[in-house]
């Protein structure tokens, strides 16, 4: 659980980054894809760990 939660805050952060410019997108037809090559996988990925990290905090 901790590895899929410390994996997600590190998507997080690249997603970030990938919007503020500092690191390039992986796609050009779309700003924000982590280290994935579309936002759907990131998307996908990012949903899953939400409830998994919520559930750990309770």
């Amino acid at each position: 659980m901790t590895v899929l939660v410390l994996g997600g805050l590190a998507q997080v952060i690249y997603g970030e980054l990938q919007l503020y410019g500092i690191y390039p997108s992986l796609h050009s037809g779309f700003p924000v894809t982590g280290s994935f090559f579309n936002p759907g996988p990131y998307s996908g990925y990012l949903s899953v760990v939400f409830p998994v990290a919520f559930g750990g905090i309770y």
